[in-house]
Parts: C-alpha cells; structure tokens; sequence
C-alpha cells in the first residue's frame, strides 16, 4: 500500500525553493547587463550610483531571503522573495506572448 506523502508544509517549503531560484535568476540576468554594460561603457561613472543600488537590491533580497528561512521565518522570506520574482515573472510572461503573438507596432 503505497503512502500519500503530499504534505502541505512540504509543498510550502517547495515554493520557497522557486522563489529562491527565480530570484538568483534574476540577479544573475542583472549581473549580466551590468557586466556587458561595463565591456560597451554605457556603465559610466555617470549612472554607476544608480547601477550599485539596483544590483545591492538584486543580489541583496536572496540573500536576505535565505537568512530569514534559515532563522525560521520562511513566510517573510516567501513574501521577501516575491517583491522580484512577481514582476519577474509577470514581465517574463509579457516578453512569451511577445515573441509567439509577433505583434506589428505600427
């Protein structure tokens, strides 16, 4: 006889795992247009203030997150974790229906 082992807890803990995931996701396509904007120079010292933040915040908020599921606050993390991966994805799933719709912007 085979055991159901579909815990609601497992799962939860399940979704923390892919925010996280999502998140480092996001932080390394970040990474990478800073990387390529200091190759191009269009990272200047100009917009290196507004660059520094914007990565701080990228790279900060997994971290974070990480932090407070491993001292037993994983619903904060979770909540923590979507302030990226909610936009992430709603603008991933914008740039999908982009490329199969093919739309005319004229």
């Amino acid at each position: 006889m085979q055991e159901n082992n579909s815990n609601p807890l497992k799962k939860m803990n399940n979704i923390f795992w892919w925010l996280l995931g999502f998140d480092i996701l996001i932080a390394l396509v970040v990474l990478g247009f800073f990387v390529v904007g200091l190759m191009d120079s269009s990272v200047s010292s100009f917009n290196m203030g507004i660059w520094m933040i914007v990565l701080m915040i990228t790279i900060g908020i997994p971290l974070a997150g990480y932090w407070l599921y491993n001292h037993d606050h994983q619903h904060f993390a979770k909540v923590l974790l979507g302030v990226i991966a909610v936009p992430g994805l709603i603008y991933m799933v914008f740039m999908l229906i982009m490329l199969i719709a093919k739309p005319k912007w004229q």
